[in-house]
C-alpha cells in the first residue's frame, strides 16, 4: 500500500508540476503578445511622427513658395502703378497705345491676384497646379508690364 500511495503522491506532483508549466507558458505566451502589440504601437507612432514632420516641411515650403510669389506681384504691382503714372502725363497715340497695354496689364493683375490668392491653403491637394498657375500669371503681368514700359518709351520720329 505504501508503494501506492508513493506512485500516488509521484503522480500528483507530476500532475501539479505540468500545470504550472502550461501556467508559464500561458504567462509567457501573454507577455510576448503584449510585447509584440506594444512594439507595433511604436511603430505607429513612429510613422505618425514622421508623416507629421514631413507635411509641416511641406508647408514650410509651401508657405516660403507663396510668399516669394507674392513678393514678385508686389514689386509688378509697383511697377505698373509707376508706368501708369507715367502714362497719365502722355499725349496723342503713345497714350492711346498705352491705354491699350493698360487695360492688358490691369487684366493680367487681376488674374495674378486671383492665382496667389489661391494659394492660401497650405492642404489644398491642386496646390502644385495652382502654383504653376500663379507662375504662369506672373509671367503673363511682366510680359505687360514690360509691354507697357517699351509703349512709352518709344522714341517719336
Amino acid at each position: 500500500m505504501t508503494r501506492h500511495i508513493r506512485w500516488t503522491l509521484v503522480a500528483f506532483s507530476l500532475s501539479v508540476f505540468a500545470f504550472a508549466c502550461d501556467r508559464g507558458k500561458a504567462e509567457a505566451e501573454k507577455k510576448a503578445a503584449e510585447a509584440e502589440q506594444q512594439a507595433q504601437e511604436t511603430t505607429i507612432t513612429a510613422a505618425r511622427v514622421k508623416a507629421e514632420e514631413e507635411e509641416a516641411k511641406l508647408k514650410m515650403a509651401r508657405a516660403e513658395e507663396r510668399s516669394h510669389l507674392q513678393k514678385q506681384l508686389d514689386a509688378h504691382e509697383r511697377k505698373a502703378d509707376y508706368l501708369k503714372d507715367k502714362a497719365a502725363k502722355t499725349a496723342g497715340a503713345t497714350k492711346q497705345n498705352a491705354n491699350a497695354a493698360i487695360s492688358e496689364l490691369n487684366a493680367r493683375l487681376a488674374s495674378a491676384k486671383e492665382s496667389v490668392g489661391k494659394l492660401a491653403d497650405d492642404t489644398s491637394p491642386a496646390w502644385d497646379a495652382a502654383k504653376s498657375a500663379a507662375a504662369n500669371d506672373l509671367a503673363a503681368v511682366e510680359r505687360a508690364t514690360d509691354s507697357l514700359e517699351q509703349t512709352l518709351t518709344k522714341k517719336k520720329k
